[in-house]
């Protein structure tokens, strides 16, 4: 059993599949950006494993290899059975059942033997041994072939793949909101008339590379590419598209210029740059990645603009380059507010009858779960810029929590390497006040707001509690703590104390309170006493 449940697209191509799994050998599914081509993996090589069968995921880049691996843990696949067919990685086994394999490597050594399922992602991309080996399993074996891919509009690929599965399309993720929409500019329009075309193995007929870029590089068209996004970009996490290297170095020294932190990568960019670059760009200290073909696949930061300044006339390369800002998902932007649903029946049953956050905490009437449907609430955490970190959710069984081990879950929105240095995450319910509470659980911090008067924010965890900072404004904190039998609750609320007593910013005074038993919840419902210590920030001397 997976720890997720297939989302609407992914439940519609696994029945698509079933239904056809008898009559054909090989499948290409159709899976635009947001139908959750991994996760849809995920679920295939499970009835596989389940049974002791073998499983092969090819992915043609790096960052996918890694990136899969981790994906199928955190669904609940084997960690014990994933293998690695990839450079020298020590994790090489081939009795494994799951094995993860670089495409680059494998087409220079022999097709490993006795596999029942063959899942190749980034299908559309061609790979002539993969492809031969694609007839050779299916005309010669039982082995099964599933091609995944958000763009198989090539020709050839109907050479080898026998049955097309199309279970959403891009409209239709937009219509739900599982992708945002989008605003196109066009500033300036280069004369390509005179430009020559070249096939391409990956991406079909385009324009030729170097015709292209000596005209992409003029001064006054990198130069309307600057001042357009200074105009347009709105100061967003932006990812650049260029020509060649020559033209991506020419526009990141213009940005540079124009007082805008940009970096370059290409595809000889070591990994380890690669990834300062990105973590660096997670962070906000590089505001624009320019890029040549390197960021068309397997780059989930948050990405709120695009500069397309590679004319193409190929529609994968297009699609391909422009998925990253649709991944930007409207998660809960449909959800109707908390008054007149069960979740607002659940907080009264707990005492909280007032103060529900209109825009922070949204009602979710079908929740799916490993245990079948139930609703939830739905609240969003941010970090000190604003940025969304966390999507929190609080199952429930109409008034009551749902029958669970877990009853709540945090579902990261951001790459681990911006989470690890985020500050100052929380549910801001409230807005910004001179005194301001903060709680670990969203019922305590509603429970705060209602016996107190004091606008309170949830951190959700002890451990966000502890790095907490009051944001400008703010000269009063008080820090709910929950007094548990580990005493972690307190000693968060005593670390945020000191760090915000140490912390240049408006804060006079801290508080730090907490009941007698349990949390400010059970004090509302029961009522026991609450403690409290008051620390006064000692005045910075002046020279």
């Amino acid at each position: 059993m997976l720890k997720i449940t297939p989302n609407f697209a992914q439940e519609r191509a696994l029945n698509m599949l079933r239904q056809e799994w008898k009559n054909f050998n090989s499948f290409m599914v159709y899976a635009p950006t947001g139908a959750g081509k991994t996760g849809l993996s995920a679920f295939i090589t499970r009835g596989f494993v389940s049974k002791g069968m073998k499983v092969m995921m090819i992915c043609p880049y790096l960052v996918l290899i890694n990136q899969t691996a981790q994906r199928f843990i955190e669904y609940g696949l084997p960690e014990d059975e994933i293998a690695y067919i990839w450079r020298d990685h020590p994790n090489q086994d081939p009795s494994k059942l799951i094995q993860i394999a670089s495409a680059d490597t494998l087409i220079r050594r022999d097709f490993p033997e006795n596999i029942n399922l063959l899942v190749i992602d980034e299908a559309h991309l061609k790979r002539k041994k993969i492809l031969e080996e694609i007839t050779r399993l299916t005309s010669e074996t039982d082995c099964k072939v599933v091609g995944l891919s958000g763009t198989p509009f090539s020709p050839f690929l109907g050479h080898y793949y026998q049955k097309l599965i199309k279970p959403t399309t891009i409209k239709e993720l937009i219509q739900r909101g599982d992708l945002s929409a989008y605003e196109f500019y066009a500033p300036t329009k280069p004369d390509l008339s005179k430009v020559k075309s070249a096939r391409n193995d990956d991406y079909g007929s385009d324009y030729k590379e170097d015709e292209i870029a000596e005209i992409m590089c003029g001064a006054d068209l990198v130069g309307d590419v600057v001042s357009s996004w200074l105009k347009l970009g709105e100061n967003q996490p932006t990812i650049c598209f260029c020509v060649n290297v020559s033209h991506a170095n020419f526009i990141t020294v213009e940005f540079n210029r124009a007082g805008i932190n940009a970096e370059i990568m290409t595809a000889n960019t070591p990994q380890d740059e690669r990834d300062l670059i990105i973590h660096q760009f997670g962070q906000g200290a590089t505001k624009i990645i320019v890029n040549v073909g390197v960021l068309v696949a397997g780059f989930d930061s948050d990405v709120r603009c695009i500069i397309y300044a590679r004319p193409t006339k190929s529609e994968i390369r297009w699609l391909q380059s422009i998925g990253n800002r649709q991944k930007i998902i409207t998660l809960y932007s449909r959800m109707p507010e908390l008054k007149g649903t069960s979740a607002e029946k659940y907080l009264q049953r707990r005492g909280i009858y007032s103060h529900h956050p209109i825009e922070q905490i949204r009602f979710c009437e079908k929740q799916p779960t490993y245990k079948g449907d139930y609703q939830a609430m739905w609240a969003l955490a941010t970090d000190a810029r604003g940025q969304l970190c966390y999507l929190h959710r609080t199952y429930l069984d109409g008034e009551k929590k749902a029958p669970l081990e877990v009853t709540r879950k945090m579902m990261s929105l951001q790459e681990e390497t911006y989470l690890d240095h985020a500050q100052s995450v929380a549910i801001r319910m409230f807005p910004v006040a001179s005194t301001l509470g903060i709680a670990e659980g969203i019922e305590t911090a509603l429970s705060c707001k209602q016996i107190y008067k004091v606008n309170t924010w949830s951190t959700m965890n002890a451990g966000h509690m502890a790095k907490f900072i009051a944001p400008r404004g703010v000269k009063h904190l008080i820090i709910f703590a929950d007094n548990d039998w580990s005493a972690t609750g307190e000693a968060a609320a005593y670390a945020c104390a000191n760090k915000n007593l140490l912390a240049n910013n408006d804060i006079e005074k801290v508080s730090v309170r907490y009941p007698d038993l349990g949390d400010f919840n059970d004090l509302l419902q029961q009522g026991c006493q609450a403690r409290e210590r008051e620390y006064v920030k000692k005045q910075r001397e002046t020279a």
